[in-house]
């Protein structure tokens, strides 16, 4: 099995776990009274606005990408104002959104 399959896998079964929890009309529902989404350009076109940044250490199709040691640290080097951390299955992808952001 490759990476992507891997991958691929893993999506499935995070979205059978999420679906026996809540269903499809549920969902549905739910997002009838979500507000539209907002255009985040004039925010990030703003005076004053700041870089967003990845910290990646590795890519399923590309392996390893960096050696980071210290993500706390890399985030006070780029200066950064805001972390996330997307779920992920690809190797390295786990734990840190922790660090970083108490760098901050």
């Amino acid at each position: 099995m490759s990476v992507l399959d891997d991958i691929v896998a893993g999506v499935r079964t995070d979205l059978a776990a999420r679906e026996s929890v809540t269903g499809l009309a549920d969902l549905r529902a739910a997002l009838a009274d979500v507000d539209p989404p907002r255009d985040p350009m004039p925010h990030f076109r703003a005076a004053g606005s700041s870089v967003i940044a990845e910290v990646k250490r590795r890519s399923p199709s590309k392996g390893d990408l960096a050696d980071i040691t210290d993500p706390a640290a890399l985030a006070r080097q780029y200066a950064a104002g805001s972390v996330m951390s997307a779920r992920s299955p690809s190797p390295g992808s786990t734990p840190p959104a922790a660090p970083p952001r108490s760098a901050c």
